[in-house]
C-alpha cells in the first residue's frame, strides 16, 4: 500500500508523501498563437555575450545564450534555465513550419552533384565502414565549399 518494494525502497513514480501516490506525467499545454509569437520574439532578441577566454563580444539570440550557458556550466542552477528553454521549444512546436523555398530555375549541374553527393553520404552512413563514411563526408564538404566559392564570386 505504501509503494515500497521488498527492499524497502519506493518504486519509481512513488513518493514518501502519503496520498500522492504515482506522479502524473506532465501534460503538454497548448498556447494561443499570439503568446507563442511573443515567446519567440523574446527568445530571438539579440544579446551580446563574451565567451570564456575571448576578449571579443558577439551577438547571439537569447535562446542560444541560455543553451550555451547550460552547455558550458556557466549557470548556477540548471533549474533556472530549463523552464525558459522548454517554454521556447513548446512555443516553437505550435508555430507552423515555414514553407521551403522553391528554386526559380530548374536544378543546375552543381545542384545535381550535391544531391548525388548527399545520397552517397546517406548510403555510406547507413551501410559503409569508417573509411567510406570519411570519404563521403570529405567529398560532400568539398562540393559545398566549391558552391560557396562560386556564390561568393557572384
Amino acid at each position: 500500500m505504501s509503494g515500497r518494494g521488498a527492499a524497502g525502497r519506493f518504486a519509481p513514480g512513488f513518493s514518501s508523501d502519503r496520498g500522492r501516490g504515482r506522479q502524473p506525467a506532465s501534460a503538454s499545454v497548448s498556447m494561443p498563437e499570439r503568446v507563442a509569437d511573443l515567446i519567440m520574439e523574446i527568445a530571438n532578441m539579440p544579446v551580446k555575450i563574451r565567451e570564456p577566454g575571448r576578449q571579443r563580444r558577439r551577438t547571439v539570440s537569447l535562446f542560444e545564450m541560455m543553451v550555451l550557458r547550460l552547455a558550458t556550466g556557466q549557470t548556477s542552477r540548471r533549474r533556472s534555465v530549463l523552464p525558459f528553454i522548454k517554454l521556447v521549444i513548446s512555443a516553437a512546436s505550435t508555430q507552423p513550419l515555414p514553407a521551403r523555398p522553391v528554386p526559380a530555375e530548374p536544378f543546375g549541374l552543381v545542384d545535381l552533384e550535391l544531391l548525388a553527393a548527399r545520397k552517397h553520404l546517406d548510403y555510406a552512413l547507413q551501410h559503409g565502414s569508417d573509411p567510406d563514411v570519411e570519404d563521403a563526408i570529405a567529398h560532400h564538404l568539398m562540393l559545398l565549399r566549391k558552391v560557396a566559392r562560386r556564390q561568393s564570386a557572384w
